[in-house]
């Protein structure tokens, strides 16, 4: 699946001369969870998460290797698996980015069925989607000051009066929580799976993810394996990622964007992701040390939506060295005035690349062309 000698995409000839090639004949296996793992194993001792507190970019870092994270997700894999928990079964997951939440959803792949929930919702339409989805399990971020997750998520299992299971992940700097999924997990191989898995085909459903409920209620929709291969395999060629990737993880993971393209295609990868706050790019301390983030981790690429790069414009980089940033990189969620496109790239030296998508189809449909005319006041061409 990773490839570095990417072809340019400069004109719709292009997509077109890649088009001429079946998928088929490009993508020969569509087990996502596999390519997961396959990520990590690319550099084992590589670092595969930094996690900052609260934006302190000069506090504490915590830091998980890729063998780390794979140990962490055969763990909860076989965790999942000896508590009852089938390949067919939904696992709800309730909480901001912290590591724990990577490990979480590489071993649901594994073992069930990850939905990632807003966690934000309140409890009735918490519980509406736990019930929706047939959640056999729910994990959940526990008591932590600044977020009311744990007490929404109480209120949302109490009418299931005990019959769906829940775990808890906690701030990587606070202490652990009763039911601790980590320490669960602990007690269980981390070298091997203890059931026998299948590789999954394209048409597999590999997890859900809910729309954002703008016309209404949150809509559950059915990712396949099928889906999130080729976003693997579409972003990476859009984007030209490689392992020497360093990415921001300041996005929801779950929104279809943060949950892959800013999420798990990273890991699978390759690449090392930096969480800079369990509260993402609403922490304003974040966002006041965005370049410096960017200059103590050698970010290759940036990370934001429009309303994040309008900020991020207005305060551009004084003494930091950004040196380590590409030459492009992807905005979406919503349009983006030109003038901030250009701004950002006077600052940064770095194109945006505008995109539109959807959750039905794994995030982004079209993409503007990385080597390519830019468009203003449009959403590129075209994904292959």
């Amino acid at each position: 699946m990773i490839r570095w000698d990417y072809p340019p995409l400069r004109s719709l000839a292009d997509i077109e001369a890649i088009e001429s090639i079946p998928l088929e004949q490009r993508i020969t296996r569509w087990d996502f969870a596999q390519n997961l793992l396959d990520g990590c194993r690319l550099q084992p001792q590589r670092a595969a998460i930094h996690a900052t507190h609260l934006g302190d970019i000069d506090g504490p870092v915590q830091t998980w290797t890729f063998g780390d994270l794979e140990c962490h997700a055969i763990q909860i894999a076989n965790l999942l698996r000896a508590r009852g928990i089938g390949a067919d079964d939904a696992v709800a997951i309730i909480g901001p980015t912290v590591p724990a939440m990577f490990a979480l959803l590489m071993g649901s792949l594994l073992a069930a069925r990850p939905f990632p929930i807003n966690w934000m919702l309140d409890a009735p339409a918490l519980h509406d989607l736990i019930v929706q989805s047939g959640a056999k399990a729910v994990v959940a971020l526990g008591p932590t000051p600044g977020f009311e997750v744990w007490e929404h998520v109480q209120h949302a299992v109490e009418p299931l009066q005990g019959r769906v299971p829940v775990l808890t992940v906690h701030d990587p700097f606070g202490p652990a929580h009763p039911n601790d999924l980590l320490r669960a997990a602990s007690e269980h191989p981390g070298d091997r799976l203890m059931f026998e898995r299948p590789t999954a085909q394209r048409n597999s459903v590999a997890c859900y993810v809910h729309s954002g409920g703008t016309t209404g209620h949150p809509k559950i929709v059915k990712i396949l394996h099928g889906g999130l291969v080729f976003r693997q395999w579409a972003a990476s060629l859009g984007l030209a990622f490689t392992p020497h990737d360093v990415v921001l993880s300041d996005t929801p993971l779950f929104h279809i964007g943060g949950l892959l393209v800013r999420g798990l295609v990273s890991t699978a990868d390759g690449h090392t992701t930096i969480i800079p706050s369990m509260h993402g790019a609403r922490d304003k301390t974040y966002i006041a040390n965005y370049w410096r983030y960017v200059e103590r981790f050698g970010i290759t690429q940036i990370s934001g939506v429009p309303t994040t790069l309008s900020v991020l414009a207005k305060n551009p980089p004084t003494s930091e060295n950004i040196a380590s940033l590409r030459p492009f990189f992807a905005t979406g969620s919503t349009a983006m005035a030109p003038s901030i496109q250009d701004r950002i790239e006077e600052i940064t030296g770095a194109r945006t690349l505008q995109s539109y998508g959807l959750t039905e189809n794994t995030s982004h449909a079209t993409l503007d062309l990385r080597d390519g005319e830019i468009r203003r006041g449009c959403s590129g061409v075209r994904v292959p």
